[in-house]
């Protein structure tokens, strides 16, 4: 499920970063509300690198990295992966951009997205597989659970380090051939 590659992409974040990754909740990211629903984006490379500059969309200006997270309120949206993606970059072709969906709906995390997760692309030295499924591969939901928990008890504007747990659990998944990686 999701990209089959994330170990791939795991790897190469850790290699282009120099350390291991973090993830970031973006400050312009809603605060969590138990009553409504949000839509979510993890990025993990834009334009080919795992760390970029936005030069459109609600965060121009500024520079992003690998696990980059972006949740919004969604009540009342249509397509919103598609949307969100919009706000973040504005109108640059999502297909440069690797990453992936997932929503909180009635406070239930879920992990599917037909506008991100069944993708297969590349840009520059980055390459994503897809199984063509559109919910995330069992490592990918490991970091949104992450990402999900820190912004619902601390809130938006924080960087979380992976935990050990997290990060010895993906490099010994690929080591055994185990895992969604």
């Amino acid at each position: 499920m999701g990209k089959d590659n994330f170990f791939e992409i795991y790897r190469d974040a850790n290699k282009q970063l120099g350390a291991r990754p973090t993830i970031k909740v973006s400050l312009l990211s809603d605060s969590y509300n138990a009553s409504r629903n949000f839509a979510g984006i993890m990025v993990y490379s834009h334009d080919g690198e795992y760390n970029w500059y936005n030069s459109e969309g609600c965060n121009a200006g500024h520079s992003g990295r690998a696990f980059y997270v972006l949740i919004k309120d969604t009540d009342g949206w249509n397509g919103v992966h598609c949307n969100l993606y919009q706000e973040l970059f504005g109108p640059h072709s999502r297909h440069t951009t690797c990453c992936a969906g997932f929503s909180i709906m009635n406070s239930v995390l879920k992990y599917n997205s037909y506008c991100f997760n069944h993708t297969t692309g590349s840009m520059g030295s980055c390459r994503w597989s897809s199984d063509g499924q559109p919910s995330l591969s069992e490592d990918e939901k490991v970091l949104t659970q992450q990402a999900v928990r820190v912004w619902q008890e601390v809130g938006p504007g924080v960087v979380s380090q992976l935990s050990d747990s997290v990060h010895i659990a993906l490099w010994a998944a690929h080591r055994t051939g185990a895992g969604g990686a």
